[in-house]
């Protein structure tokens, strides 16, 4: 295409000179800017009102208002009553003393201490009695002694799951169960367990432990409860 535009018009030719007139312009300015001065010694006049032509503002007034006292209350005076000393022997030997609500024809009986302790439930096991069970008597002589030969004998029975191996699943199974009067192991339950495959192997290894010396509540065998823990722990 030819270009219509008329080559003596075209201002390409001329923006280095616009250029530097822009240039020559920016210096004027920045030149007359540094030499521009003000002079700081002319204050304006002030003007300052004579103060005691101010009027004054009326004080102010504060009220304190007072509270109210509470009354004192009066103290009464504590009179205090003459004790009369009477003797604790009482010389009428007629004194009778009668419960309006006895009847005298009824016959009034005492159980002995003996037959108290027969009315007894002996098949409510116990928590505490005076004489603790102790397991394998024919080894252990106390019930310390028999809770060590206890534990010592459930690490030896029981056997770690195979499972639980590979679960790595660990801890302690806590069982609760109750030492008969003939000193059998019976109501065997987990208080605390782990996983329902090492409760099974704890209360299979229980299950397999000897015989107790009943525990003794005044002289007489009794049902007792006992706890015992497995601890399953993985090497």
């Amino acid at each position: 295409m030819e270009n219509k535009k008329n080559p003596k018009l075209n201002l390409e030719k001329k923006r280095t000179i616009f250029f530097q007139f822009g240039m020559i312009i920016a210096l004027i300015i920045v030149l007359y800017s540094f030499d521009f001065k003000t002079d700081l010694n002319s204050v304006d006049e002030m003007k300052i009102e004579n103060i005691d032509e101010i009027e004054e503002a009326p004080p102010i007034s504060i009220m304190q208002i007072k509270k109210p006292q509470a009354p004192i209350p009066k103290i009464k005076k504590i009179e205090l009553e003459k004790i009369i000393l009477v003797d604790d022997e009482i010389e009428d030997s007629n004194l009778e003393i009668i419960d309006s609500e006895a009847n005298l024809d009824e016959e009034i009986t005492f159980n002995s201490i003996d037959e108290m302790d027969e009315e007894i439930d002996d098949s409510t096991p116990f928590i505490v009695v005076e004489e603790m069970p102790i397991y394998n008597p024919k080894r252990n002589l106390t019930y310390q002694e028999g809770l060590e030969d206890l534990h010592a004998s459930l690490n030896r029975v029981v056997k770690y799951p195979a499972i639980a191996q590979e679960s790595n699943i660990q801890g302690k199974v806590f069982l609760k169960f109750v030492v008969t009067r003939t000193g059998d192991i019976q109501n065997i339950s987990v208080l605390r367990g782990v996983d329902p495959v090492l409760n099974n192997e704890a209360i299979r290894a229980l299950k397999k432990m000897g015989k107790f010396q009943p525990g003794m509540q005044r002289g007489k065998p009794v049902n007792v409860w006992f706890t015992c823990f497995i601890n399953f722990i993985l090497q």
